[in-house]
């Protein structure tokens, strides 16, 4: 990828890196840092107590003045550790990087020039590649348009907290953006915080998976899905119910708003929207206590007695959207594909500034597209492709379809241009690596 220029008068950024368990990532992941093209960073290490392995190699990259390492004398947890990093920020952005993650030299260059470019967004980000256990992508749209359609799009729409890693523009000297704390075992308290970003500003993308995230056993994400039942219910319901409240406390006390932030969070504990409810099978009884326990905690705020059905006027877009996204995936799950992508093409009409029904679209496209490909052949699957495209022209996977019909055509250096534009989008993604190996023609005689 070729590095950004970045201007000398942009802002400085302190890069924020919380360490625990991570004496088997964390060098990779700081000398990632240290190869930033942006070169005016501070880094901030702070290592939780009890994890001297990792300490000792962070205290390597001491030696480049831009690095400082704090090692906790009690144990703080992720949350804790995160707050505490968040609370020696003194540059105007600042990003938290997990001691796993591996960043592209890029990452905080561009970044930089989108947030310093634009006061309305309050936090850049890019997609997420991911490696280890697991390879795939994970893109979320952006957030945008005034607050209450901001914060009634993260409640619905927001289940990847991709934003969590990137650079967050401080409202002045004082501001802390903290971490939500006391959630059940600390449960999604990056996906809570989306809540709060989105209510300082906009939440604005660079695409491409400059970030990369370790999918490994012993990380806490993974922790998570390990739970008992019933504790994974308690910690749904808890966050449903603390993103609600977040939310509350940034609008006014107009009784239509507030109704619209504890619908959202509601449809969102149910299922409804771009967000999948978590495999925690319930009977009828225990959705009905699931709901009682989420109205009893986003007191005072108060869910209406039909939170699906409210109103459709313009400021309840978002819910409507949602609505016809969650009934397009029931329909897709049920085989019939051809009217969940009309179902999909309705939500997005509903609503045109979320992302989350254009996404789906694509990918219900991309699904007809790779089963015309198998079952009929290339002829079969262009108009799908085509279709994609043109809901989404740097989509991935419909551009590694797009390649592969540009071959079958006879087009190789074609379908090598957009492969090698992919590639420096995702750099290192196996797909498209092992599509340009297969594609390239042979070398000519020397």
């Amino acid at each position: 990828m070729t590095p950004t220029s970045v201007p000398a008068a942009l802002p400085r950024i302190t890069v924020c890196v919380p360490v625990w368990n991570g004496e088997a990532f964390v060098a990779e992941t700081l000398a990632s840092i240290a190869r930033q093209t942006c070169r005016d960073i501070r880094v901030l290490m702070s290592v939780d107590r009890g994890d001297d392995g990792s300490a000792a190699i962070c205290r390597r990259f001491l030696a480049d003045r831009r690095f400082e390492l704090v090692v906790q004398s009690q144990r703080l947890g992720w949350v804790g550790n995160v707050n505490f990093l968040i609370g020696a920020v003194e540059t105007e952005f600042f990003c938290i990087t997990p001691h796993d993650d591996l960043l592209d030299e890029d990452y905080l260059a561009r970044l930089l020039t989108l947030a310093a470019g634009d006061p309305a967004v309050s936090t850049a980000y890019s997609d997420i590649a991911t490696f280890g256990d697991d390879h795939f992508h994970i893109v979320q749209p952006e957030v945008r348009g005034d607050r209450l359609r901001r914060l009634l799009d993260v409640l619905l729409n927001h289940g990847h907290a991709v934003a969590f890693r990137g650079l967050v523009r401080r409202l002045g000297r004082d501001d802390r953006p903290w971490l939500p704390t006391g959630l059940v075992g600390d449960f999604a308290a990056d996906t809570v915080w989306l809540v709060d970003l989105a209510g300082r500003g906009e939440l604005r993308r660079v695409p491409g998976g400059l970030c990369r995230k370790r999918l490994h056993g012993r990380s806490a994400h993974a922790g998570w899905g390990r739970w008992p039942l019933a504790r994974r219910r308690t910690a749904w319901i808890d966050q449903a119910a603390r993103m609600a409240t977040a939310a509350a406390r940034w609008i006014g006390d107009r009784e239509r708003d507030r109704a619209l932030v504890a619908s959202a969070a509601m449809m969102r504990l149910v299922g409804l929207g771009a967000v999948e409810r978590p495999a925690i099978a319930a009977t009828r009884v225990e959705r009905w206590h699931e709901v009682a326990a989420f109205a009893a905690r986003i007191h005072p705020l108060t869910v209406p007695e039909e939170p699906t059905t409210i109103a459709d006027t313009g400021d309840a877009a978002p819910l409507s959207a949602a609505r016809l996204l969650a009934t397009a995936r029931q329909t897709a799950a049920e085989g019939r594909t051809a009217e969940a992508i009309a179902l999909a093409a309705r939500a997005q009409a509903a609503d045109p500034l979320s992302g989350h029904a254009a996404a789906e679209r694509v990918r219900l496209l991309v699904r007809t597209a790779k089963a015309a490909l198998a079952d009929a052949g290339p002829a079969a699957a262009r108009g799908p492709v085509t279709a994609a495209l043109a809901v989404d022209p740097e989509d991935y996977h419909a551009n590694l379809l797009r390649a592969e019909l540009l071959l079958a055509d006879g087009e190789t250096t074609e379908a090598l241009a957009v492969l090698g534009r992919l590639d420096r989008q995702w750099p290192g993604t196996r797909p498209v690596a092992q599509r340009l190996q297969r594609f390239r023609p042979p070398a000519g005689p020397h």
